[in-house]
């Protein structure tokens, strides 16, 4: 697979939540079933303004058709200003879970893909929402210092910052304490955009959480319906549940 994923046209949600008064505060929801949990799904793009929500809609709908009622979050990316972003997924995940009326059983699900994933680290470890049984992060940024070494995304880190990974600790997963519940980090051996090295320091300091390197697998396919290791993405979600039930 390719990038294509972020441009291909995608489905449109069953619900749109809006949960702020700003353009950003809304997200798209997925309806699945009422005996699995609420799947919250943050999206990547390097924390850049030019990358928002819509290209993981393929990832809500081939969730919801499992069962899972997935809500995907907008959030501000404000460059050189992180705490617009974190505050708004701080308050999002909180609030979210409980606008997905009839189908919310008080189980929560996490999940992140690229900044997204840093996103969803830093949350189960700083600020986990009510009810969250499991963080599935798939190919995170999760080391903001490694990153910032590596100029990931052409200085994504020192864009987003405003500044040094070290000027920012509180918001380094790789330096926070545990994640809250069992969380789960699942690289692609093929990709180039988050190689899996970058995630090296972080496994380092949190020796509990679980690695899954798919070796055939890049950056895109681990968000991709239509990818051939879809099914392992879907099995581990399933796991997370099950463990976690």
């Amino acid at each position: 697979m390719t990038a294509d994923i972020l441009s291909h046209p995608a489905p449109e949600p069953d619900e749109l939540l809006t949960w702020g008064p700003l353009p950003d505060q809304v997200a798209d929801l997925f309806l699945g079933s009422t005996d699995k949990p609420v799947l919250i799904a943050l999206h990547g793009g390097f924390w850049r303004p030019a990358y928002d929500r819509t290209h993981l809609r393929h990832l809500g709908r081939a969730f919801s058709d499992l069962g899972y009622s997935v809500v995907l979050p907008e959030y501000r990316r404000a460059l050189g200003d992180p705490d617009v972003t974190t505050d708004d997924v701080r308050v999002g995940l909180h609030v979210l879970p409980t606008a997905v009326h009839g189908y919310f059983d008080g189980r929560v699900v996490l999940l992140g893909h690229s900044a997204g994933g840093h996103l969803a680290l830093w949350a189960s470890a700083a600020c986990p929402p009510s009810g969250l049984i499991g963080t599935l992060a798939l190919a995170p940024i999760a080391d903001l210092q490694q990153a910032d070494v590596a100029g990931l995304g052409r200085g994504a880190v020192r864009d987003f910052l405003g500044g040094p990974a070290s000027s920012r600790v509180d918001l380094d997963p790789t330096l926070l304490g545990a994640p809250a519940t069992r969380t789960i980090v699942i690289m692609g051996g093929q990709d180039d955009v988050v190689p899996t090295p970058t995630s090296d320091g972080y496994l380092r300091a949190h020796p509990d959480v679980t690695v899954d390197v798919l070796e055939t697998a890049d950056h895109y396919d681990l968000i991709d319906p239509r990818s051939p290791i879809w099914p392992s993405i879907t099995a581990t979600l399933d796991d997370v549940c099950r463990v976690s039930s």
